[in-house]
């Protein structure tokens, strides 16, 4: 009999965790030939966030804004060895020179205060060019 609970609760742990990371995705930024300026336009809802993968190399300066009417809604920027980017834990702007090469992650999320709310939801557009 217990053998039947932990497998059900162990089922359900995997369920509801899938159900989580289906809300999750990565999206490359691609750049236009020739422009150094790139804007994607998306949706979060709750505890959503969206990953933007940047290919920069060491040196060059990254610029990103966020625009959104819901005032909770920010990003970080991880470096490619998973660390954040100095100055850039929930923010809605940053600037600043690249420290090493490689694939960035820029995370799109709500703060906790408002994901947590039913039906909160945030409309954004960030916009990301690199010299």
């Amino acid at each position: 009999m217990r053998g039947i609970f932990r497998a059900s609760l162990l089922l359900a742990c995997i369920v509801s965790l899938g159900g989580l990371a289906a809300g999750q995705s990565k999206h490359r930024v691609t750049f236009k030939k020739g422009a150094t300026s790139a804007k994607v336009k998306d949706t979060i809802r709750g505890f959503e966030y969206r990953d933007y993968l940047i290919g920069a190399i060491a040196g060059q300066t990254i610029a990103v804004k966020l625009t959104s009417m819901n005032t909770y809604t920010m990003f970080s920027i991880f470096q490619p060895d998973g660390a954040n980017l100095e100055g850039t834990a929930q923010v809605v702007n940053f600037s600043g020179r690249i420290p090493a090469s490689g694939d960035f992650v820029i995370r799109v999320a709500m703060m906790r205060a408002e994901a947590r709310r039913k039906k909160s939801v945030s409309d954004y557009s960030l916009t990301v060019t690199i010299n």
